[in-house]
């Protein structure tokens, strides 16, 4: 219910009623709660939204929002993938790992975003003739490919650190901070201590930093990210409990219920 409940979701309200704020009494009955969906011990709320001391004991942090791991492409493995989503940001980044892949002995495969992409992709392969090296639009075999690769080099998006958190790829991450930005850097600086990840800042970036660190690391099994990644099955029990405090955990729970509750819900 929007008067006792607020998602929040990777530092983004996506739910809730827009009336309420951080700093306002609790809704009716204070039951009032913050949800959001992350792991308090890797990268809390407060860390990319400070929060007041009132507010941050509502918030309850659920895991993250991601699917299972995709099964590894047959013939992927051993590629350094680069990756930098569907959209423009990150050509700096492709550019950089063109020229990183001349210094490597991998094939390096470049998936382009963005609505121009087979025309980039086609002036980074005329650009770099001879280059280990694939340029290519983006496809919906990345997971598969990534669950394959020998090392990830990315952008530190939400998407592409769920798509690599139950992984054991080993992986680049430079995050985009382009226009002030510090989402991506907030998140890549919580994972940097993980074995197997790397930060690079890409406004330093040099193709020889590059294929250095991804020689480093390629081929090298990391143990996954520790982060919970059932996040909606969490944030849904911390719905019905909130909507529905005075019922046990297994009425709750639509197994629980009958089957005229079931219908009715």
């Amino acid at each position: 219910r929007q008067d006792r409940l607020r998602t929040v979701h990777q530092h983004r309200v996506v739910a809730g009623e827009p009336r309420l704020g951080l700093g306002q009494p609790l809704g009716p009955g204070g039951r009032l709660r913050y949800i959001a969906h992350g792991a308090e011990a890797v990268l809390p709320l407060a860390q990319s939204w400070p929060l007041g001391p009132a507010a941050a004991r509502l918030v309850r942090h659920t895991g993250y929002v991601a699917g299972p791991a995709a099964d590894p492409l047959p013939g992927a493995g051993g590629e350094v993938l680069v990756a930098v989503g569907g959209g423009d940001l990150g050509r700096r980044l492709l550019d950089c790992a063109a020229e990183a892949a001349v210094r490597s002995p991998h094939l390096w495969r470049l998936r382009v975003g963005g609505a121009d992409a087979a025309a980039h992709a086609r002036a980074l392969a005329a650009r770099h003739p001879g280059a280990t090296m694939v340029a290519e639009p983006a496809a919906a075999d990345y997971r598969a490919r990534l669950a394959a690769a020998a090392c990830s080099v990315s952008l530190a998006g939400y998407n592409t650190v769920m798509d690599l958190a139950p992984l054991t790829t080993p992986a680049v991450l430079v995050p985009d901070t382009t226009g002030g930005e510090r989402e991506q850097a907030i998140r890549a600086a919580a994972l940097a201590g993980h074995p197997g990840i790397a930060v690079l800042e890409l406004e330093a970036l040099t193709p020889a930093q590059l294929a250095e660190t991804v020689e480093a690391l390629a081929g090298r099994a990391r143990p996954p990210l520790p982060l919970a990644l059932d996040g909606a099955e969490r944030a849904a029990a911390a719905l019905l409990a909130l909507a529905l405090p005075e019922r046990s955990p297994a009425e709750r729970s639509p197994a629980g219920r009958s089957p005229a509750e079931r219908s009715t819900a």
